[in-house]
């Protein structure tokens, strides 16, 4: 439990590099002038935006890379926590765990990447709101707490229904009480959560650079 508050910790820390870094992206070019100058070129904002976005994510991904490192080390150390309750276990159930572990474990990893593209395209489009960076971050925090609010009550909610649902059949028909049926809906609570955090990255993401360039069209900057 340790290491997992640990590496959740360094999450939330990554997201607030991304809006630091985010922060300053757009303003302070729009501050010093040299905005104009980049929409005198033949690049689109869209594209300027972009790779304003990717220029962004270099200057955090080593620590984005040291984050999944960390998360496969809690992977590891949960996997040979509950190694020992496997010996016991017949080996249809042994490789039906293994499954459900490795189903969970990837996306684990993997998310901090889904997210802080998500956090980034924020960061951007509050930096093409404010002129200040330092208004620019202390708003991205306040929005990224709301953020994190909204996901939560999304995603649990989802899930709640689900589990209620299972719940339900669980007492009402004794046949889906065998290992199989107790898989298959442990597989779908598993998919279903990645998903819903895969989809609301994403939409995030695409919202965040559509108002970036609204807003930059409607300053005519």
């Amino acid at each position: 439990m340790l290491a997992f508050g640990i590496v959740s910790l360094a999450g939330l820390l990554i997201d607030f590099l991304c809006l630091v870094l985010a922060g300053s992206a757009i303003s302070s070019e729009i501050v010093a002038g040299r905005w104009t100058l980049l929409r005198l070129t033949t690049l689109s904002s869209k594209s300027i935006v972009s790779a304003k976005h990717a220029s962004v994510r270099l200057r955090y991904w080593p620590w984005l890379h040291v984050l999944a490192g960390m998360r496969c080390g809690v992977v590891v150390l949960l996997a040979l926590w509950n190694l020992d309750t496997l010996r016991y276990s017949s080996a249809l159930d042994v490789f039906l765990i293994i499954g459900l572990f490795i189903l969970a474990a990837v996306p684990y990893v993997i998310e901090p990447f889904w997210r802080t593209q998500a956090m980034t395209s924020v960061g951007l489009f509050f930096s093409a709101l404010n002129r200040s960076t330092a208004l620019t971050v202390l708003t991205a925090v306040f929005g990224l707490f709301a953020l994190w609010l909204v996901q939560a009550v999304i995603v649990g909610s989802v899930l709640f229904i689900e589990l209620r649902a299972w719940i339900s059949l669980y007492d009402n028909l004794p046949e889906v009480r065998s290992m199989w049926p107790t898989f298959i809906f442990t597989s779908l609570l598993i998919i279903s959560f990645w998903l819903l955090n895969y989809g609301f990255y994403d939409q995030l993401e695409r919202r965040s650079r559509r108002r970036i360039l609204r807003r930059l069209a409607m300053s005519d900057v």
